[in-house]
C-alpha cells in the first residue's frame, strides 16, 4: 500500500521530463532494503532469538506511523470513489487465490490439489474482475493502461526483472551455508556489497533515465543480469565466496539499471487520469513476480535435489553437496532463460521523446 501512494506522489508532484530521478531515489530505498534484511537478520539470529526479528519490526513500523502523522500531507485531489464490493472480493479472490497458489507451489507441489484449487479460484476471480472492471463507470482498477503498449511491454519486463532478487537472496545464502559452511551473519555479510551499490545505481539510473531515455539503460542491464545468471548457473564446488559476491552484485546492478527507467517509462505512457492505476498495475505486477519467481526457482532446486538423492540411501556430505549444486545450477539456468527473455524485450523499447523541464 504505501509504495504506490509515494509513487502516486512523485509523479503527482513532478513533470515527466524530472520523474526519472525522482523515483530513482524512491527505488533507492526499495532495493536496498530486501538486502540489507538478510544482512540485519543474520546479525540478530546470531546473537538473539527468532522473536527479535519481529519485535523489530514492530519498532520501526511504529516509527513509522509516528513520523507520517507529524510530517506527510495530502498532495492529490480526494475523488471518494464508490468503492464497489463485487470488485473487492473478486480481486481479493482473484489475487489472494493467484499468489497462495503460487507460493504452495514449492512446498506442495504444481500438481497438489490445494494449489490447484488455489491457482483456478485465483485465475476465475480475476477473469471475472477484469470483465467488471469493463462495464463499471468508476471501475476499482483502470485496466485500459493495457492498451497502451509501451505501459504493457514495461509491465512485462518488471514482473521479469522482479522475479530475480527474491529468489536470489535466498538461494544464495541457503547456498553459502549449506555447502560453504558460513554462519546466517556471514551469509548476510555477503549480500550487503550488492545492496549498498544498488542503493547508488537506483538514483543514478533515473538521472540518466531523464536524459537519455529507458531503452539503454534496460538493454545494458539485462546485459549485466544475463552475465550474473549466467555465472550463478556455472557453481560447482570450486565456486568460492568472492565469486557469489561478484555475481550477485553485477546482478543488483542490473536490476538496478532496468527497475527505475522501465517504470518511469511506462508511467509516463499514460494520460494523467490512469497514473494511479498504473502505478497499482506495476506493483500488482512486482508482488505476483516475486512470489512466482521465488515459488518457481527454489521449487526447481528443491525437486532436482530431492532427484538426485533418490536413488542413494544414505547420502554422505559430498553427495549432499553435489545434490545442492545440481538444484542451484537448476535454478539458476531457468532464471538465466527468463533474463534473455526480458534483454530480447528490451530491445522494443522506444527512446522517450524529451519534454521540457517545465510541462
Amino acid at each position: 500500500m504505501l509504495i504506490p501512494i509515494m509513487v502516486v506522489t512523485i509523479i503527482e508532484i513532478y513533470p515527466p521530463a524530472r520523474r526519472g530521478a525522482a523515483i530513482g531515489m524512491g527505488m533507492m530505498v526499495i532495493v536496498v532494503a530486501p538486502g540489507i534484511g538478510p544482512t540485519l537478520s543474520g546479525l540478530i539470529l546470531q546473537y538473539f532469538a527468532w522473536h527479535w526479528l519481529f519485535f523489530l519490526i514492530f519498532l520501526f513500523a511504529l516509527l513509522a506511523i509516528i513520523l507520517g502523522t507529524i510530517t506527510l500531507k495530502n498532495v492529490t485531489t480526494l475523488t471518494k470513489p464508490k468503492i464497489d464490493v463485487l470488485s473487492v472480493v473478486l480481486s481479493s479472490i482473484g489475487f489472494g487465490g493467484l499468489i497462495f497458489g503460487i507460493c504452495s507451489i514449492e512446498s506442495k507441489g504444481f500438481l497438489n490439489a490445494t494449489v490447484v484449487v488455489s491457482l483456478v479460484c485465483g485465475i476465475g476471480g480475476l477473469v471475472l474482475f477484469s470483465k467488471r472492471q469493463f462495464v463499471l463507470k468508476q471501475p476499482m482498477l483502470e485496466l485500459r493502461v493495457f492498451r497502451y503498449p509501451l505501459f504493457t511491454l514495461g509491465a512485462v519486463i518488471i514482473f521479469i526483472t522482479f522475479m530475480m532478487p527474491f529468489a536470489v537472496n535466498i538461494i544464495l545464502p541457503t547456498y553459502m551455508q549449506s555447502v560453504l559452511g558460513i554462519t546466517p551473519m556471514v551469509a548476510g555479510l555477503a549480500l550487503l556489497p550488492g545492496s549498498i551499490i544498488n542503493g547508488f545505481v537506483a538514483p543514478l539510473s533515473g538521472r540518466l533515465y531523464d536524459e537519455i531515455g529507458a531503452k539503454p539503460l534496460a538493454v545494458s542491464g539485462f546485459a549485466a543480469l544475463t552475465v550474473a545468471m549466467f555465472l550463478l548457473s556455472r557453481i560447482s564446488s570450486a565456486t568460492t565466496l568472492v565469486m557469489l559476491i561478484a555475481s550477485q552484485v553485477c546482478m543488483l546492478i542490473g536490476i538496478g539499471l532496468i527497475f527505475t527507467p522501465i517504470q518511469a517509462n511506462s508511467l509516463n505512457q499514460l494520460p494523467k487520469e490512469y497514473n494511479a492505476h498504473g502505478v497499482v498495475i506495476i506493483n500488482t505486477m512486482q508482488q505476483i513476480s516475486a512470489a512466482f519467481g521465488s515459488s518457481l526457482f527454489i521449487g526447481l532446486m528443491g525437486a532436482v535435489q530431492a532427484k538426485h538423492l533418490e536413488t542413494i540411501k544414505n547420502p554422505d556430505i559430498l553427495q549432499q553437496h553435489s545434490a545442492i549444486i545440481s538444484g542451484v545450477d537448476t535454478a539458476f539456468t531457468a532464471a538465466l532463460v527468463m533474463v534473455v527473455i526480458g534483454l530480447i524485450l528490451s530491445f522494443f523499447i522506444k527512446r522517450r521523446q524529451k519534454e521540457p523541464i517545465n510541462s
